[in-house]
C-alpha cells in the first residue's frame, strides 16, 4: 500500500491499491482513498459530497457483491445504486452524466475493479429496479449505515 499526500489539500490518502475492495480503515463502506478525494474536492457542495459518498458506498457494495455471489448482497448493492442514481438525478439534473463519470473514475480505477463492476452489471441484466423515493433534502445527508 502506498501513502500519498495531496499537494492540493495536504491530506494523506492511499494510492491505487491493487486489491478489489481497497482499504476502508473507518469501516464506513467507502474506500479511504475515494473518501479523501471526495472530501477534498472543492468543486462539490456539501450536498454533492453527501451524494458522492452515497454513490461511492453503492459502487463498493456492488464490487463486494461479486466476491460473495450472494443474491442478498447483489440486491443490497442494487438498492444502494438506485438510491444514488435517484439522488444524483435530483441534485445534478442536466449534469448528472458528468457527475456520474467523475465518481466512476475515482471508484473504478483499476482493471480488476472495472471487471468486477461489469460482472455486477451483467448480474443485474433482466431484473427490474425502481428508483428511490428519497427527496432532495434526504439525499443531501450521507448516512454510513
Amino acid at each position: 500500500m502506498v501513502w500519498l499526500t495531496s499537494t492540493f489539500t495536504g491530506k494523506t490518502f492511499f494510492d491505487k491499491d491493487e486489491t478489489l475492495l481497497g482499504v476502508d480503515l473507518n469501516h464506513n463502506g467507502i474506500r479511504d482513498d475515494v473518501e479523501s478525494l471526495i472530501e477534498a474536492d472543492q468543486t462539490l457542495s456539501s450536498a454533492g459530497k453527501a451524494i458522492f459518498m452515497t454513490g461511492a458506498k453503492a459502487y463498493q457494495t456492488a464490487l463486494k457483491s461479486t466476491t460473495t455471489q450472494a443474491d442478498s448482497d447483489n440486491d443490497k448493492a442494487s438498492n444502494q445504486m438506485m438510491t444514488f442514481i435517484s439522488c444524483l438525478s435530483l441534485h445534478y439534473k442536466d449534469d448528472r452524466r458528468q457527475a456520474l463519470s467523475k465518481l466512476k473514475m475515482l471508484q473504478l480505477n483499476t482493471e480488476k475493479r472495472v471487471n468486477a463492476y461489469l460482472a455486477y452489471n451483467q448480474s443485474r441484466n433482466g431484473t427490474v429496479q425502481n428508483l428511490s423515493d428519497k427527496t432532495l433534502e434526504q439525499c443531501q445527508t450521507f448516512s454510513d449505515t
